[in-house]
């Protein structure tokens, strides 16, 4: 695994992956720090999601899911398959094989 600050990737399957605190809102951050993993640049140059996203809609379904109760979203974002679970992970896999880290 090759790490990034808080986002890793891993060389044999090809995916990002990060973890967020839904009681401290950081959704937003982590998504945005692990889309700028991937696209090798820095958080603030990454597209506002908001553009295509309603992040707060988004949290609001996380934070529904309850004890007993998983919940997985699925969405295309910045050329990326992004899994974001209710248990707080974000993977990202990029639909171009030529975007993402490479071992040196």
């Amino acid at each position: 695994m090759i790490s990034d600050d808080t986002v890793e990737f891993d060389a044999d399957t090809g995916v990002y992956r990060t973890r967020f605190e839904q009681e401290n809102g950081d959704l937003c951050y982590a998504l945005v720090e692990a889309i700028a993993a991937v696209e090798q640049t820095d958080p603030v140059d990454v597209i506002p999601l908001g553009d295509s996203v309603d992040l707060d809609a988004l949290e609001r379904l996380l934070q529904s899911a309850s004890d007993t109760c998983s919940l997985e979203m699925t969405l295309p974002e910045h050329g990326c398959h992004v899994i974001i679970t209710s248990e707080g992970i974000i993977e990202l896999k990029p639909t171009d094989s030529d975007r993402h880290f490479t071992e040196t």
